[in-house]
């Protein structure tokens, strides 16, 4: 269900825009989760709860939108010829690439995970796993809606949505996350920077299989993200930014690949900028600053055409400052507020250098066949004025990374990377992106000039063909490839991942006795109960983990009338009338006591909730270890 969410819809638009083979397939995720994501904020207007049903209406839209402009296009000719440059054989060796990929990604992933149940204990994961569940239980997965749980405005809901959509078939919320998590992280991600790449060196075999190989070997993407935060609308957000920007270089006519046309090209890019902004601004805020330099070597070739400062001058001048005074507003306007971007830098501007050019964020180690061969493929994209604006691209990540990481907390440092919280992971995340398009052209530089001369040796000392030698070598250097990425930083990262994912005793959001406490909750409670917990401590996902509602259903929840009352004196609601007239405003039942250990270590208070048996304010329900379920009874039926 997770695949045809994320991929059906893109493909039957993709068919209609005539997108084939590594194209349909890459494309999209980006217009399946537009499609979705608009279609979330369309369907309560039209009466429509969240289904498959809004997602199917959106699709025919999209499809006839694309037909329309498809039928002004001249029908593509497939070219034939070599297992090199051939279509069957860039089929087959885009599959099999992309079936390595996801391979290597998921085993990888599944040990993060450890379980289909377990989920990140970390400080965002209550909100997410809460707003999963408010959109199956409103039937609304609008991002002007969901959240509405916690008191807050407008949320980018596009993961929530598709992760909904999943747990509507039957599935735990806490499966659907991690099933959904491993299609981005498996398919995808691998499919988006091949696609990325591909626009930066066209669609030879060799360059799919590197970037298919170096998409599973970084740290910082996929798994930072899944581990960090926990970050799951970047983490999509940025796995769908690839194949944006592929699109983009598409639609302005400055990459390797001709398909699909300039014009649906950009009818395409136009249908995934929603997902892209709905996954999480962030996404499309860098897609934003990456097609600065895209535009500015478009302008400049136009600017060439009109033989420089003549006659209409003005026109491309105009162009060019309206463009960038937009792209400067837009960089202004959208960001989170600034009590929202207060990460400081983790380490010195010499540090960050070094580790935009090993690949390698904040303090992870680098992959060092990827890292040396992006040095490689600087050089060679530098030489080659047809690739050359890639390095734009990589150099705008690149001093955003630096800026953010190692720059002192300041004006200068939150106007550039404010719109990403001032957060290095989220960038660190990113380098990836970049870097990878970049080793791969380092890869197959290095190994078109080793081929040339492995032919030319072979022919001249052996007098026969080095038809069946060069399918050899390239076999042994894919396999020692997947050797050399699978080590260091995605080992180290996957490592750490799976510590945020473990269920232990002393787990920091919710221990084991914690859970199984949880997941006895729907036969303890009835379904119209009202829980409070402090929510520091783990119990708000009550409602995810068992669907039982819960007065603040994230840390950072708007705090009702009343709340703070039952918060430092509820076990006093025999002696002090306040409280219970609190408890019976709020129509609270039941009380989950987790204690105080906080998914942060500290202590928030929150002590009446503290000993209220013994100060005969509630009756225990279910217990299990020191995690405790009890029922009010000093304020009569609040049901």
């Amino acid at each position: 269900m997770a695949v045809a969410v994320m991929f059906v819809p893109g493909v039957i638009v993709g068919l209609a825009a005539r997108l084939r083979g590594l194209q349909l397939v890459a494309f999209a995720a980006p217009i399946s989760v537009s499609v979705a994501s608009l279609a979330a904020l369309v369907a309560p207007w039209i009466g429509l709860t969240w289904s498959a049903i809004p997602i199917a209406l959106a699709t025919i839209v999209a499809v006839l939108a694309c037909r329309l402009v498809a039928r002004k296009l001249p029908l593509h000719r497939a070219p034939t010829g070599s297992l090199e440059g051939g279509l069957w054989g860039r089929w087959a060796s885009g599959g099999a690439a992309l079936a390595l990929a996801a391979v290597l990604i998921g085993r990888r992933l599944l040990y993060v995970f450890g379980n289909p149940e377990s989920i990140s204990q970390t400080f965002d994961n209550v909100f997410h796993l809460n707003a999963v569940r408010y959109i199956v239980d409103t039937g609304n997965a609008s991002s002007i809606f969901v959240s509405t749980l916690t008191g807050g405005g407008f949320y980018p809901a596009a993961w929530h949505g598709i992760v909904a959509i999943v747990a509507g078939f039957g599935s735990e919320v806490t499966v659907a996350t991690n099933v959904v998590n491993l299609v981005i992280g498996c398919l995808v991600w691998p499919l988006s920077i091949m696609a990325l790449t591909a626009s930066v060196m066209g669609r030879r075999p060799s360059v799919l299989w590197l970037a298919a190989v170096f998409s599973t070997g970084f740290g910082a993407f996929p798994i930072l993200l899944l581990d960090f935060g926990v970050l799951y609308p970047n983490f999509l957000g940025t796995a769908l930014l690839p194949a944006a920007i592929a699109l983009l270089v598409r639609a302005v006519g400055i990459g390797a690949e001709s398909e699909p046309r300039r014009r649906m090209a950009g009818l395409l890019l136009v249908m995934s900028v929603p997902g892209l902004a709905l996954a999480h601004p962030n996404s499309l805020m860098t897609l934003l600053a990456v097609s600065v330099p895209i535009f500015l070597v478009v302008w400049a070739r136009w600017w060439r055409r009109r033989g420089g400062l003549t006659r209409g001058w003005f026109l491309p001048i105009g162009v060019l400052l309206g463009g960038l005074i937009a792209v400067a507003a837009a960089w202004y306007l959208i960001r989170p507020p600034m009590s929202a971007a207060t990460w400081a830098p983790v380490e010195t501007v010499g540090q960050a250098v070094g580790e935009v050019l090993a690949l390698s964020g904040i303090g992870r180690p680098p992959t060092w066949l990827p890292a040396i061969l992006a040095i490689a493929g600087i050089v060679w994209v530098a030489r080659t004025a047809r690739h050359r604006w890639f390095l734009g691209v990589y150099a705008v990540i690149g001093t955003l990374f630096v800026v953010v990481a190692g720059v002192p907390f300041g004006n200068f440092r939150t106007a550039l990377t404010g719109v990403y919280y001032n957060d290095p992971p989220r960038l660190a995340a990113l380098l990836p992106v970049v870097g990878i398009p970049l080793a791969v052209a380092g890869g197959v530089w290095i190994w078109d000039r080793s081929m040339f001369l492995v032919r030319k040796y072979w022919v001249r000392n052996h007098h026969a063909s080095s038809d069946i030698l060069v399918p050899v070598l390239a076999v042994v250097a894919i396999v020692l490839s997947v050797a050399a990425v699978q080590t260091g930083s995605i080992r180290d990262a996957a490592k750490t991942a799976a510590v945020s994912y473990a269920l232990t005793p002393t787990a920091p959001l919710v221990s084991t006795d914690e859970m199984a406490l949880l997941r006895r909750l729907a036969k303890d409670t009835p379904p119209n109960s009202l829980l409070v917990g402090n929510p520091w401590n783990g119990s708000s996902l009550a409602y995810a983990i068992a669907d039982r509602r819960v007065v603040q259903a994230h840390i950072l929840s708007e705090i009702p009338s009343g709340l703070p009352t039952v918060y430092e004196h509820l076990n006093e609601a025999k002696s002090d009338p306040t409280v219970c007239k609190a408890v019976r405003s709020l129509h609270i039942t039941y009380v989950l006591d987790f204690g105080h250990q906080e998914v942060h270590g500290g202590d928030h208070g929150v002590r009446g909730l503290d000993h209220l048996v013994q100060a005969g304010v509630a009756q225990l329900v279910d217990q299990q270890g020191t995690a405790k379920l009890l029922r009010i009874t000093a304020c009569g039926d609040q049901g």
